[in-house]
């Protein structure tokens, strides 16, 4: 162990400091930190053979949390997606109310990219599309919905059939047939 003289101090203003703040004790055999140091010869003590098993066993144990926890949010993000993730669609809303609407696309072909089956963020799109009056892709986006809104939800898809025929009056797709018709009734 290192000892400082007293003279010496003198030329080491940093010293000072880490001995006012309390980095480290001025004198080895004073009582501050007993737990670090041999007060009867001056010297650092060495753990026991024991004690080094035990810190080594906590340690192993700390990283085998550590190493589970990992695995763990790896596996919850397989499953469900990162913690972090923002709802899309939610924040594809707040965009569509202050109009704009070509940020709120990009969000929603980001949810759609992330979950194709994502029926809300579909239906967001042909929002979108219909305000920015974008045929085409009402048009792709509307055939893709199409299977599965024709089966159970005919006022939904009369809604979009609607907004379609404003835009494309011609087009087959959103003209009423007899299974909507029938739907009704």
């Amino acid at each position: 162990m290192v000892r400082v003289s007293p003279v010496s101090r003198r030329w080491l203003p940093c010293y000072f400091q880490a001995e006012a703040c309390g980095f480290f004790p001025v004198d080895p055999t004073s009582k501050e930190m007993p737990w670090l140091f041999d007060t009867s010869h001056g010297e650092v003590k060495v753990m026991e053979l024991g004690q080094q098993i035990i810190w080594a066993l906590c340690a192993v144990l700390v990283l085998a949390i550590l190493y589970w926890l990992v695995k763990r949010r790896r596996v919850w993000n397989q499953r469900y997606g990162p913690l972090t993730k923002l709802d899309l669609v939610a924040e594809a809303e707040i965009l569509l109310h202050y109009k704009r609407y070509s940020e709120a696309i990009q969000l929603l072909l980001e949810a759609q990219l992330r979950d194709p089956r994502n029926m809300h963020a579909k239906l967001q799109l042909l929002r979108c599309y219909a305000k920015l009056n974008n045929r085409d892709e009402f048009e792709r986006v509307a055939r893709d919905v199409y299977p599965a809104l024709i089966q159970n939800k005919l006022i939904l898809w009369d809604k979009i059939a609607r907004a379609g025929r404003k835009m494309d009056p011609d087009n087959p797709l959103y003209q009423p047939s007899g299974n909507t018709q029938q739907g009704r009734s």
